[in-house]
């Protein structure tokens, strides 16, 4: 399953392979920039599958359905 993983700090969506790949990615995206939680803007780490927002990366590197359920990669 590839989906993609919207960075929207700078502007650009990644591929990722799978829950996993997404939240080690995006962690990894926020050490790089040196961002804090507080400095995300909305839709930072948002999951995206065939143009449809399916689920959330936090700043922790959890996972989240769009339900509010937390998906353990």
């Amino acid at each position: 399953m590839i989906i993609r993983l919207r960075a929207k700090m700078d502007r650009q969506d990644v591929p990722v392979d799978g829950w996993a790949d997404a939240s080690a990615v995006f962690r990894a995206w926020i050490e790089k920039n040196g961002h804090g939680a507080s400095n995300l803007t909305r839709g930072a780490g948002d999951i995206i599958d065939m143009g449809k927002r399916v689920a959330h990366v936090s700043y922790n590197g959890r996972v989240w359905a769009i339900n509010g359920k937390e998906i353990i990669p």
